[in-house]
């Protein structure tokens, strides 16, 4: 099971990395989703702006330090 400090350790990685790639909008620490369903472990879910970015689009691995690491399409609209 991953804990809080090795989801922190690779969320501040993966944000580094990240910031400037045009797909990324943002970075959580949330629950690990497995056949649809939330479990108590924890991931790493790296925000993206567009439906068909990946792992590889983004050149990320799967999981890190036994952390997975998601990749969810999420729009933020403003109203």
């Amino acid at each position: 099971m991953t804990t809080l400090n090795q989801a922190e350790a690779v969320f501040s990685q993966l944000e580094k990395q990240l910031k400037d790639h045009p797909l990324f909008t943002g970075i959580e620490i949330a629950a690990l989703r497995k056949d649809g369903t939330y479990t108590d472990d924890l991931c790493v879910r790296v925000l993206v702006n567009s439906p068909s970015a990946t792992h590889e689009t983004l050149n990320l691995p799967k999981e890190i330090d036994g952390v997975v690491i998601e990749v969810h399409y999420s729009v933020i609209e403003l109203h």
